[in-house]
């Protein structure tokens, strides 16, 4: 971190304490690439134009700062706080979001003018800026000077978003290819015309949101979209999925594993999402929807799932000793031997079996489901149509 850095920062933290010496902070097209700066206190700083790539600004305030076309892409934002930010034309891409509160984040479209002479120094650089409304289409550029001209509509191209707070923001034209947005709060957002191809948006609470004109192709989750009161996951709940999917998403570095418990989770709709390693002990689950969900390597034992729902769900190496899975639908359900990865994050070329021990699935539906190599010994099979089922090296 360069001196003028350092003294600038350090005068906007007196500032924000109204100490002797204190001067909000004003660095255009700054460089903090690279830098530490988790838990700074950087709100009302102006910062247009700066560079934040690479920069770990996990769990800092940076609440009405200017980050006019900022690039923020590859950064840590986890739990930061960008309430009321100017982060029109600012690009996020392949950040880490989690868990952030973009409240009356202004994110139309905007490009960035740079006016500086090569040999000027910070303090006199010029700053001007030019209204979009997501790209360079309708904009009027008449006599302007474009030659370092940054910016076209905020992108968060393959950012993880996770458990976000973008509550009636406004992302119009914005592009969000290939974003996870598990667990995000997008109720009343306006996403008309953004780009949503490969996104994810599981769990994440979309009800009353715009999507006029979005590009939607192979999105994940959309269900329950533009459909007025359609059902959506208790609040509690979808933190919970929000944090797992960072905590997975980043190794255990961040978030948490979602542990349910002895919760009761009686009719939760949970189709579609992946909970992998999550723990459900002894949790209250009759009627569950987990129907073409990702489950692999959960521990299930002792919950009560009556009638539950795993239509084409992924259990391997599931843990479901004890469990009641009495009328349960499982057809076409895998629950064969998870791969157990090594530390490169590749196959071992170790299995680990899904357990049954004691399970009860009398009455349950099994057409399609493969058991290979699953462990089954004392489990209640009563009157189930094993013929239709793969029941390889199963032990019983």
């Amino acid at each position: 971190m360069s001196q003028e850095i350092f003294e600038t920062l350090q005068a906007h933290s007196k500032w924000l304490k109204a100490l002797r010496g204190g001067k909000r902070a004003s660095l255009p097209y700054v460089n903090f690439s690279g830098m530490n700066l988790s838990g700074a206190n950087l709100s009302g700083a102006h910062f247009p134009g700066a560079d934040f790539s690479y920069t770990d600004l996990s769990g800092a305030n940076l609440s009405e700062t200017d980050l006019f076309t900022a690039n923020l892409d590859h950064a840590n934002l986890t739990g930061a706080k960008l309430m009321k930010a100017d982060l029109r034309g600012a690009t996020f891409r392949s950040s880490i979001l989690a868990e952030v509160d973009f409240t009356g984040a202004n994110f139309k479209g905007g490009v960035l003018i740079d006016g500086r002479q090569r040999d000027e120094s910070v303090a006199a650089k010029e700053v001007k800026r030019t209204n979009m409304n997501g790209s360079a289409n309708g904009a009027d550029l008449t006599n302007a000077k474009v030659s370092h001209a940054r910016g076209a509509g905020a992108a968060f191209k393959g950012a993880l978003l996770a458990g976000a707070n973008l509550r009636g923001v406004d992302l119009t034209g914005a592009n969000l290819r290939g974003v996870d947005l598990t667990g995000a709060d997008l109720n009343s957002a306006i996403l008309r015309d953004v780009d949503l191809t490969g996104a994810i948006l599981d769990a994440a609470d979309i009800s009353m949101a715009d999507f006029t004109g979005a590009t939607t192709e192979k999105v994940r989750g959309m269900k329950g979209a533009n459909i007025p009161d359609a059902p959506q996951l208790m609040p509690d709940i979808r933190r919970m999925v929000a944090r797992h999917c960072l905590w997975t998403s980043t190794g255990g570095k961040h978030g948490q594993q979602a542990d349910f418990s002895t919760r009761d989770m009686s009719d939760v709709d949970l189709s579609g999402l992946d909970l992998s390693a999550a723990t459900f002990k002894g949790a209250k689950m009759a009627g569950v929807c987990m129907a073409g969900g990702r489950f692999i390597l959960c521990d299930f034992t002792g919950a009560e799932m009556t009638g539950a729902d795993l239509t084409e769900a992924v259990v391997t190496g599931g843990v479901l000793r004890d469990a009641v899975l009495i009328s349960a639908k499982l057809d076409r359900a895998d629950f064969s031997e998870a791969d157990l990865l090594g530390p490169d994050k590749k196959p071992s070329g170790r299995k680990w079996p899904a357990n049954f021990l004691n399970a009860k699935l009398g009455g349950a539906s099994i057409a399609g489901a493969n058991f290979t190599g699953a462990a089954m010994v004392g489990a209640d099979l009563a009157g189930l149509d094993l013929a239709g089922a793969t029941m390889d090296r199963v032990r019983k």
